[in-house]
């Protein structure tokens, strides 16, 4: 018997020809949809009759895009989990790398999430990266490769401050390898030091930068500042400019919360007199602290600073600077204009699907940077040249949505990948809980917007 698809997607549009997107959750499929048809369908989920009110014809088309189905509600919850687990194994097929040089770090940040290991005195912070540990990761890597999976080539940089002064000879030593091996160089930095990095960052060496900038002058450096108390954001500023020229890619972030929602305006006008938002190698992004790192009265979301960038960037266009708005708007952009359907997936990110391998300064294996440092997320080491996993690892790379129970029987699910694994067990102390963080609104909200401004620039 026919009947409404459990993972249907209903958007208003609100035009004068009233009509919705309909989207589904596992077959992809987006659709513009007459009102009336739309609102059948979804009388149909409690009311089987409405279906006899739709054209056959129609009732055809909505079936074989997935809206309408002859499974049973368990079936199809079957069949949900049947497609995110074969994408999960395809997944599980490539890897990409972030090595940890150190520990420590030349800055104290209000908020960073690795305070816990400073608390814990010099201990895990003594030990800086050696060159026979740098070659054992690139061996590693070549082992895995041997086995079938696939090795980005690319590494990125994460710290503590990956790029210390202090650090300047392994990661001179870490760049040639990765010359020599074929890997493309990134790293995230608080831009302090990059003074004394000048030699190792270009297009052929270190080519993008990510770096923070949360404010301007002082409402930076109250939050970002250095081990002796002292101030960051003019150094950070003349880094940048210095670098913009050289052609290496840079993204600033702004870490916002209720402290310096204020300053967005301030940064996009500074960016701009400065100059740098005329250069194809500079982007800037602006991004809530999360909830687990600050004071309740400060806490924000991605939507309120989306609704803040309103001010400042016209409705539609505000998508391109904010969190988690940013990457689903630009997928949906593409997607929406060339006619294709929705992407899916059944994970947050490379931590989950073992896509993800970060290497510390001891040898050790994580499954995401948001957790290095903390034992009990330990995923392997590496001995002999090898990554040698531990049972940690099934538990990080075995997430999924068909294994979270929230998700399977989520229409969002298979494109929220279920949320971030280190935030749902820091909050609801395990990865297999889902971690929604508004995904549903937001993914309303930017895939209506994106519709409505290709509309506008006649191109579907």
């Amino acid at each position: 018997m026919m009947r409404v698809s459990d993972y249907n997607i209903y958007i208003p549009i609100g035009n004068d020809t009233k009509e919705y997107l309909m989207v589904h959750g596992y077959s992809g499929a987006v659709d513009v949809v007459p009102e009336h048809i739309a609102k059948l369908i979804m009388n149909a989920a409690n009311n089987q009759e409405s279906l006899l009110e739709i054209p056959e014809d129609i009732c055809e088309v909505m079936k074989k895009r997935g809206y309408l189905t002859e499974k049973s509600h368990d079936d199809e919850k079957e069949f949900f989990s049947r497609v995110a687990q074969a994408m999960h194994n395809y997944a599980k097929r490539y890897m990409g790398l972030t090595v940890v040089p150190s520990y420590d770090c030349n800055f104290r940040c209000r908020y960073c999430f690795e305070k816990g290991n400073f608390s814990k005195g010099n201990k895990l912070l003594e030990k800086t990266m050696d060159s026979d540990l740098v070659d054992e990761i690139f061996e590693a890597a070549k082992v895995s490769e041997n086995v079938g999976r696939k090795v980005e080539k690319s590494i990125t940089l994460f710290g503590g401050e990956p790029l210390r002064k202090e650090n300047f000879e392994i990661i001179k030593y870490i760049v040639n390898k990765s010359i020599e091996n074929g890997y493309k160089i990134g790293a995230i930095t608080n831009g302090y030091d990059l003074d004394y990095y000048e030699e190792l960052l270009s297009k052929d060496k270190i080519s993008e930068l990510q770096i923070t900038l949360d404010g301007i002058g002082k409402f930076h450096d109250k939050k970002r500042y250095r081990i002796n108390g002292k101030p960051t954001f003019d150094k950070i500023v003349d880094n940048i400019d210095n670098l913009l020229d050289s052609g290496i890619k840079i993204s600033v972030r702004s870490n916002i919360d209720g402290d310096n929602l204020h300053q967005i305006g301030e940064l996009i006008k500074f960016y701009n007199e400065k100059g740098w938002t005329r250069k194809d190698n500079f982007s800037y992004n602006f991004k809530s602290v999360y909830t687990c790192k600050v004071k309740e009265e400060h806490e924000i979301t991605d939507k309120d600073i989306s609704q803040e960038l309103l001010k400042y960037k016209s409705k539609g266009e505000h998508y391109k600077y904010v969190g988690q708005y940013s990457r689903l708007y630009h997928v949906l952009y593409e997607l929406l204009k060339n006619n294709r359907m929705m992407l899916l997936k059944a994970e947050f990110c490379g931590s989950v699907g073992g896509g993800m391998v970060v290497v510390d300064p001891y040898g050790f294996l994580y499954p995401c940077w948001e957790v290095i440092g903390d034992e009990q997320h330990i995923i392997g080491k590496i001995e002999g040249g090898k990554f040698v996993y531990n049972d940690n690892f099934s538990y990080w790379s075995d997430r999924s949505v068909n294994k979270i129970e929230q998700c399977s029987t989520c229409a969002y699910g298979m494109f929220c990948g279920g949320g971030c694994p280190a935030h749902a067990k820091s909050i609801e102390g395990d990865i297999y809980k889902a971690h929604c963080e508004q995904y549903s609104d937001v993914f309303n909200e930017v895939l209506l917007e994106t519709y409505n401004r290709l509309l506008q620039e006649s191109v579907i």
